[in-house]
């Protein structure tokens, strides 16, 4: 009797257990689904307000997005560090760019972190030059700030083959 008992007493003791890290894992999930939505929608936000600085042609606004130890990697593979100098790099290309759209693909995020992947298309306006649609895709990687803002930490972007510069 005191076998049956003790085994009873184990799988009762197992089973709470067990039921308490599902509860836990639910709960977890929820979270982690309601934090996935949560970033998801402010960083949406964020890319229109980006669109509309770069479309505003002021590299000053469009160098607010980025972390102050940001890393941007250019199309010819160029590595530009830190926020000061994406700026100044800023400052020499959007003066030329109008019509910048993005079409956003694949999305993910954690707590801090988050990235999106997707395409982009503008026109590229030169002095004295034809215009032309300049077409590529991009990568971001975000990170949220201490004051719980999400900036870019991370960029690269890259032409598609057909586009001339």
């Amino acid at each position: 009797m005191k076998k049956i008992f003790a085994f009873a007493l184990l799988i009762i003791t197992f089973s709470t257990a067990v039921f308490q890290a599902q509860t836990r894992t639910s709960e977890n999930n929820k979270s982690d689904k309601k934090s996935a939505s949560s970033a998801r929608a402010s960083l949406d936000s964020f890319r229109t307000k980006f669109i509309e600085a770069y479309n505003s042609q002021n590299a000053d606004r469009v160098a607010e997005f980025y972390a102050e130890d940001a890393t941007y990697i250019g199309t010819g593979g160029d590595v530009v560090q830190g926020r000061r100098n994406i700026h100044l790099g800023l400052k020499g290309e959007v003066a030329y760019f109008k019509n910048f759209v993005v079409t956003p693909g694949e999305f993910g995020s954690d707590k801090n972190l988050a990235y999106e992947r997707g395409a982009y298309s503008a026109t590229l306006a030169i002095p004295n030059q034809p215009e032309q649609t300049v077409n590529g895709k991009y990568l971001l990687i975000f990170r949220r700030q201490k004051d719980k803002t999400w900036k870019i930490q991370m960029q690269m972007v890259s032409r598609d083959r057909n586009t001339q510069r």
